[in-house]
């Protein structure tokens, strides 16, 4: 069974194969038994025709992962074999995040309540594998981490050290029976990111996208700074992050 949806510029195909039989005792018509079980698992796949790319989301081993590609590229691209794996050339610019005037952009039906960014990743630039991590609490205190960042910037270097990483703390409003929570948003240089793509995640995929942070093509400096630099090459001046 597979279930196709658009949105914007990239087709979204929800399939759910059968998973191995299982057999389970049960109660049944006031006897006990051994029933036989066919459960399905779900398979996500994110095609942009745009970009050329193909994201898959399911659990399970990354052993997995050819064939399924494979699968997509048969059935739905109707493709004999599965084309070259192109190298995604495109980056996230962590720079803005660095400001203290940068605001997030959601709708308030999002059920976003609040944004702030809680852990900064610097690396440095001309040594390899150098990183300092700052992490602070932002429960009550959206700016915490940048405060953290002014105490300890005057021992540092800063100018060596450049933002590779950002976590943010999405404060997520209360539902009917469902208390508020806070979920965790990882963005890393160049373009990796943990969001995947059920509902909520896409939800947060479009509030990055409407704040101006989704991968870009790179410009030719960054591209240079991609291929030679160590660490990623962006601004490195230690300003904060207001909450939305």
């Amino acid at each position: 069974m597979v279930e196709p949806f658009r949105r914007d510029t990239r087709d979204y195909f929800f399939a759910y194969p059968e998973d191995y039989s299982q057999n389970s005792p049960e109660w049944a018509s006031g006897g006990f038994a051994i029933r036989p079980h066919n459960p399905a698992f779900e398979v996500i796949f994110v095609y942009s025709q745009s970009e050329g790319s193909l994201d898959i989301n399911y659990r399970g081993s990354n052993k997995a992962l050819v064939p399924l590609q494979g699968i997509f590229s048969t059935a739905i691209l109707k493709l004999n074999t599965l084309p070259p794996d192109p190298k995604d050339q495109r980056i996230y610019d962590l720079a803005p995040l660095m400001q203290r005037n940068f605001a997030f952009t959601y709708d308030l039906a999002s059920g976003i309540n609040k944004v702030a960014v809680k852990k900064l990743r610097l690396s440095a630039r001309f040594k390899k594998g150098e990183r300092i991590n700052l992490e602070a609490d932002t429960t009550f205190d959206a700016n915490a981490v940048y405060d953290l960042l002014d105490r300890v910037g005057p021992s540092l270097p800063l100018h060596q050290y450049n933002v590779s990483q950002v976590e943010l703390a999405v404060t997520m409003a209360a539902v009917g029976d469902k208390p508020a929570k806070t979920v965790t948003v990882s963005v890393s240089f160049p373009n990796s990111c943990s969001l995947k793509y059920d509902a909520l995640d896409l939800n947060l995929r479009k509030m990055l996208s409407d704040s101006g942070i989704e991968p870009m093509e790179p410009t030719d400096s960054d591209a240079e700074a991609v291929s030679a630099a160590p660490a990623p090459v962006l601004a490195t001046q230690p300003q904060a992050v207001p909450a939305a």
